[in-house]
């Protein structure tokens, strides 16, 4: 089935991530801090920066996330690492073994997800790929950036869309696209 129209919404809840990475950073840079000088492993003092700098990088990307989506790097990778060599190095498991598990788990989420359409269906790529058929919808319309979905079961889906992003060339257009395949599954969905 070919995409005809492709649609990219912010992930709003994504920011919370940012949060709790500060957080999580700051409490290992601190971690790491005392417990180096109480075994007396002063080198592990050198990572500290390191995972700081991840800290104040998370805290301050929450700013710049409302404006735009700031392409992922490597800030938050390292942080994760440098945070499990010193836990490793001061002979904490448990530690590094959250950490890899939190790290796992944050690379699977989307900042971003995905609205494909074509004739047939809506294909959701978010954490899994859903699809909606035309049939269980009432409306779709995408009016000054926002896309809203009207199922017949009497939900609403409404956000705004990354038009950057998106292949929406003309809301008129699209919307005359959506009306048309809902018309069509209607009267298809009547005749059964």
């Amino acid at each position: 089935m070919q995409t005809l129209y492709k649609i990219v919404i912010p992930n709003k809840k994504y920011v919370f991530i940012r949060f709790f990475n500060f957080f999580l950073f700051l409490f290992n840079a601190v971690g790491i801090a005392v417990m180096a000088h109480y075994k007396n492993v002063l080198w592990l003092y050198l990572l500290v920066p390191f995972i700081l700098i991840a800290a104040i990088y998370e805290i301050t990307q929450l700013r710049v996330f409302k404006r735009r989506y700031v392409s992922e790097t490597g800030i938050r990778i390292s942080a994760f690492f440098w945070s499990t060599v010193g836990w490793l190095t001061l002979g904490y498991i448990l530690f590094p073994l959250i950490l890899l598990t939190l790290g796992l788990m944050q690379m699977f989420l989307k900042k971003k997800f995905e609205f494909r359409f074509n004739r047939q269906e809506i294909l959701l790529s978010a954490f899994s790929k859903r699809r909606i058929k035309w049939w269980a919808l009432e409306n779709v319309v995408l009016k000054d950036a926002l896309l809203t979905l009207d199922f017949k079961n009497n939900k609403i889906f409404q956000s705004e869309i990354l038009f950057e992003e998106s292949n929406v060339p003309d809301e008129k257009e699209f919307n005359e696209f959506c009306r048309l395949q809902l018309k069509a599954h209607a009267a298809k969905l009547s005749m059964n």
